[in-house]
């Protein structure tokens, strides 16, 4: 029983091994110095692609990407700016070929199956915003998947999607912690005027600068 449940657990692990091989993943990094929720309005970098580029050799590709990107922000209350915009967008593309290699195991007290092997070709997103104040790269996102030239509109897509969410989510979270740093600011300026002495008939100016003495009153 125990070999059979080992068994089972191996063909199992292997097939979801397999299926998360094939699976897109997505990864963000950013400035945690910088507050994210101010980023309003973004414009796209004028990148010059160079030769080697798989952008360069596929301008389809560049537009799918950019579309993709400026869907997704403008979706999530993101505005367009040519002049003047909050942050700059550059994305650039990198592929390696690999291999997806599939076990197939069948039977329960001999290891019997087959081993499958294809070459595949994976992608590389890199979707970076830079501050136009500061000039300086405040996020960046990647997107890695096995490209399918039948289904790469989708994923594109999808993936862009993910990397819009959790941007999104980031800057949300920046905001709502710059303004409870404010109000906190203020309610402590609040406790100190309410501390102000309410009778001032009652207070002589000490030589010491912002000190006071209370005196008595005769009965």
């Amino acid at each position: 029983m125990k070999g059979l449940r080992f068994l089972f657990g191996s063909a199992l692990f292997l097939m979801m091994s397999s299926v998360a091989a094939m699976a897109q993943s997505i990864q963000t990094d950013y400035d945690h110095s910088f507050n994210l929720g101010r980023l309003k309005t973004f414009d796209f970098h004028q990148q010059a692609r160079k030769p080697g580029d798989p952008l360069s050799a596929s301008p389809m590709n560049d537009r799918r990407i950019h579309n993709a990107i400026d869907t997704q922000l403008r979706a999530n209350g993101f505005s367009a700016m040519t002049t003047g915009p909050d942050f700059l967008i550059s994305y650039y593309v990198t592929t390696r070929k690999g291999l997806d290699i599939r076990d197939n195991p069948f039977g329960l007290f001999q290891r019997m199956g087959s081993v499958n092997v294809n070459q595949i070709t994976e992608g590389y997103i890199v979707v970076v915003f830079v501050d136009c104040a500061t000039q300086q790269e405040v996020w960046r996102g990647y997107v890695t998947g096995t490209i399918d030239l039948k289904d790469l509109d989708q994923d594109v897509n999808k993936g862009i999607a993910k990397l819009g969410q959790k941007f999104v989510k980031r800057s949300i979270r920046k905001e709502i912690r710059s303004k409870k740093k404010v109000q906190s600011s203020t309610f402590r300026v609040q406790l100190v005027l309410r501390r102000k002495p309410r009778d001032a008939s009652k207070m002589l100016l000490n030589p010491e600068p912002k000190l006071y003495i209370l005196t008595m009153a005769k009965s």
